[in-house]
């Protein structure tokens, strides 16, 4: 499958909650793999590579100290990150610049529901909404076995990032007064 034929689905659900003194997006996706197979997807160095915006310098499945870099920016600048919490297909808590990503798995009878809590500053609220829509979708595809590669960057914007921030935006604006 090409990156073209990409189908990005409908807008998750999502709401706001406040954690860490911060205002924190979550959004749930269900997938048909199990919580071994998420776990794998969401910690594993090569996995997070094929999908996500992240490049790590090891698999995050211990907690501990990580270097990551944005995936796809050529001579991005590496921060020390730190994993958390790293339960083995429960739950995985690990920092990215400042911002907070909580990801728990469940299993639901047919697959897995995951849910991401990021939290970080309320501007970009929006906006990770929108990318993280993109990058589960890739995610997806990766766990199906028909991987198209890292959708990040300015690249988002070729595959619905306009559309997906403006639908989550409708979304999401009568629900940022609750978090304030």
């Amino acid at each position: 499958m090409s990156k073209k034929q990409i189908e990005m689905g409908p807008l998750l659900a999502v709401s706001l909650e406040r954690q860490h003194d911060m205002p924190t997006l979550v959004m749930t996706r269900d997938f048909t793999q199990s919580p071994a197979q998420i776990w794998l997807a969401l910690t594993s160095k090569d996995a997070i590579s094929a999908w996500s915006p992240l490049l790590a310098s090891r698999s995050l499945d211990q907690c501990g100290q990580v270097d990551i870099t944005i995936n796809g920016e050529q001579g991005g600048e590496t921060t020390q990150e730190q994993v958390i919490v790293a339960t083995p297909n429960i739950a995985l808590v690990h920092t990215w610049g400042g911002d907070l990503l909580h990801w728990q798995l469940e299993s639901n009878g047919t697959g897995t529901s995951l849910a991401l809590r990021h939290s970080v500053d309320g501007d970009w609220l929006i906006k990770v909404a929108a990318g993280w829509h993109i990058c589960l979708a890739v995610m997806e595809r990766y766990l199906e076995g028909n991987p198209v590669g890292p959708i990040v960057g300015e690249e988002a914007k070729l595959y619905g990032w306009q559309q997906l921030h403006d639908r989550y935006a409708q979304r999401l604006q009568s629900m940022k007064g609750s978090i304030a």
